[in-house]
């Protein structure tokens, strides 16, 4: 996957990496179903919690880095800023991120972390939509720079909240699990997301034209794992005085 991006889908080793990697996967399930104290517990990954939390985690994750891929791209080939006056933009970001980091806590302390997993997915949906305005303008260092800088603070809440949503409810002997998914999902996540839709922005022949594709399809598809993950979660109205977790 790390190299189909630069390289493309067709060639022979990712093929047959790709299906002996499903192989491999149906087999551990399969071995795990069958032993009386499998490495992963079946039944936990049907817990709603962690199936919808990790979804959640997957999508963040994957689509966040994809978004700092393309506008790289953009940033150095489209509008000809220096590597430096890249870093810049995204400097912004890991300021803005530490932020969200210190005050992410607080809000899901007040409205749980369910609800915030899905509000962070919208949010990071919704602002990456903007990203579509890009041009070929000065003025289009000033969206990226603020766009990706906001989003990554939704991003920030989606992180810190589907770990607390996948992790709670679950007995303490089995957290260790839970914890070991979390991390997992954030690995696969960082590594998906590029291969999958920055191959898009890669290899078309109008580079701007396929960096707007795949930043399009990146905000669908957080804004519909938002919708997903508040329906699987069941995220609706709580009684006064409640909160989920």
């Amino acid at each position: 996957l790390s190299t189909a991006a630069e390289h493309g889908f067709g060639r022979t080793d990712v093929l047959v990496t790709l299906a002996a990697g499903l192989l491999l996967l149906t087999a551990f399930a399969v071995v795990e179903s069958r032993t009386d104290q499998p490495l992963v517990s079946l039944p936990m990954l049907r817990r709603r919690t962690v199936a919808w939390g990790n979804l959640g985690g997957l999508v963040t994750f994957s689509m966040m880095s994809t978004v700092v891929f393309v506008l790289t791209l953009y940033l150095q080939e489209i509008l000809r800023l220096t590597a430096f006056e890249t870093g810049l933009v995204f400097g912004v970001q890991g300021v803005l991120s530490v932020v969200a980091g210190a005050y992410a806590p607080r809000v899901i302390g007040r409205v749980g972390a369910r609800r915030t997993l899905v509000a962070s997915l919208a949010g990071q949906g919704a602002i990456g939509l903007s990203l579509l305005a890009l041009g070929e303008g000065g003025w289009s260092v000033v969206l990226a720079t603020a766009a990706v800088s906001l989003a990554s603070m939704c991003h920030l809440g989606a992180i810190i909240s589907y770990g607390l949503t996948v992790t709670s409810g679950v007995p303490d002997e089995e957290q260790g699990l839970a914890t070991g998914l979390v991390t997992s999902t954030q690995q696969v996540g960082i590594t998906v997301g590029i291969p999958l839709l920055g191959v898009l922005a890669t290899t078309a022949t109008d580079l701007a034209s396929g960096v707007h594709t795949v930043l399009l399809l990146d905000a669908v598809i957080v804004l519909a794992a938002a919708v997903l993950v508040a329906v699987g979660l069941r995220v609706g109205r709580t009684r006064s005085g409640t909160v989920e977790p």
